[in-house]
């Protein structure tokens, strides 16, 4: 505890009763000192959006000290920092205990990480000759965070994924694929996120119809729909459009 004190020095010289004796007194103020050792652990790395972490565990040295920096809420005793009130960021964050000129302060640096958006959303198209989709077209916006890695975790389809690209078998009928969006966090970096859309591919239509090689003016109608000779699978809507003629 803090306060003072009082320290007399007392000299003789001579023999009792015959001796002189005189004294000096001093006072002293007595600070309260500490040690402001503390870490944060296990590492100096949170997302935003995490909930504001207690701080007191982190103490090794004295108690009773003050936190003090960004995202420092609470009193002492039960001091909190909230990674959404500091921001996004490396800061760095003080704890001082001790009074007057015994007082001692360390400081730690801690990063809060922006908060990752693996937003992709569902889709609808149509199989294509090359028979690959660019799983990027999957993303809700350009928000979304770049960078994570997609997989299939479930669907009707069968296929394989390359960085971004799904490379899909061949499409009969109508396949789904269920596609994993995953953001994992990196020190310094974002924080982990994921999501999970469907894509559906559907068989892209073969339309063929056979004419005969002429016809004459004046000839009877000609039943367009019994020439065809498509192999699209089920049922497709069918038109005819004259070009020319």
């Amino acid at each position: 505890m803090g306060g003072t004190a009082s320290i007399t020095l007392t000299e003789t010289i001579g023999v009792v009763p015959n001796a002189c004796t005189r004294t000096h007194t001093q006072v002293i103020n007595v600070e309260q000192g500490g040690d402001p050792s503390w870490s944060f652990s296990p590492d100096a790395f949170v997302c935003v959006g995490e909930a504001p972490i207690a701080l007191n565990p982190f103490i090794s040295g004295s108690s009773g000290g003050t936190f003090s920096g960004p995202g420092i809420t609470g009193s002492i005793g039960s001091q909190l920092f909230d990674p959404a009130i500091a921001g996004v960021g490396t800061h760095t964050i003080t704890y001082t205990v001790g009074t007057g000129a015994c007082q001692a302060s360390l400081g730690r640096s801690v990063t809060v990480a922006a908060a990752a958006n693996a937003g992709i959303s569902n889709r609808t198209i149509c199989a294509n000759p090359s028979r690959q989709y660019g799983l990027q077209s999957l993303f809700t916006s350009s928000s979304t965070t770049p960078g994570g890695v997609f997989s299939i975790t479930g669907g009707t389809g069968t296929g394989t994924i390359t960085g971004d690209q799904l490379n899909y078998n061949a499409v009969s009928g109508t396949v789904t694929f269920d596609i994993q969006y995953q953001i994992t966090s990196v020190t310094g970096g974002i924080c982990s996120a994921s999501a999970v859309a469907t894509l559906t591919i559907q068989e892209a239509p073969n339309p063929s119809f056979d004419l005969p090689d002429v016809i004459c003016t004046g000839s009877a109608s000609i039943n367009l729909n019994s020439l065809i000779t498509s192999s699209t699978n089920g049922t497709p809507t069918r038109t005819f459009t004259l070009v020319s003629g």
